[in-house]
């Protein structure tokens, strides 16, 4: 149980470049963008280790069995879905250039896709003990942690495509976008 709180590492660095991406560019200058970025890669290589390795050392090495699984074995993918969060924050405020952007984009997309997946999966373990009747004890209570990290998309998505034209896709604008298409 406590290899999975090594992904607490990546998680908390995260939100430090987050920071540094949301407040410093606009007021000190463009260079906190670019330390942002670079620490952005840097951290990803802690979160990579942290979501492959981690559930293969609880697999392969722990072992624990579904029944005592601990809830901490979703902390790897927190730091791969707050990674993919964190990389849509550094390119929409960290004043950085179309070509520096793209492949942060990629790769959050990547993270996204590979901490989606094992969400579904350590999440199908805990719904599996309600059904066996096999309640996790008070203390091992287990939160979803793909809900708010779907952020990821959002900002990501403004950036990837910096040549076409904004949709508004806001429950707000469907009805004036009905209303201009009638013909009548």
């Amino acid at each position: 149980m406590e290899t999975a709180c090594l992904a607490s590492i990546s998680i908390v660095f995260t939100t430090i470049i987050q920071m540094i991406a949301l407040t410093l560019p606009s007021t000190w200058g463009h260079g906190w963008g670019m330390l942002a970025y670079v620490l952005w890669w840097c951290n990803m290589v802690l979160a990579l280790t942290a979501v492959v390795g981690i559930p293969y050392v609880f697999t392969r090495l722990e072992s624990p069995g579904t029944d005592s699984v601990p809830p901490a074995v979703m902390l790897p993918v927190i730091a791969a879905l707050t990674i993919a969060a964190g990389g849509g924050v550094v390119c929409r405020y960290g004043a950085l250039s179309p070509a520096l952007q793209v492949p942060v984009i990629i790769i959050s997309y990547m993270f996204v896709g590979i901490g989606l997946p094992l969400a579904v999966m350590f999440g199908s373990i805990f719904f599996t003990r309600i059904f066996d009747q096999s309640f996790p004890i008070k203390q091992k209570v287990c939160s979803h942690p793909a809900h708010p990290h779907a952020s990821v998309l959002e900002p990501s998505n403004r950036h990837a495509t910096p040549g076409l034209p904004a949709h508004d896709l806001s429950w707000t604008a469907w009805p004036r976008k009905l209303r201009s298409a009638d013909p009548g």
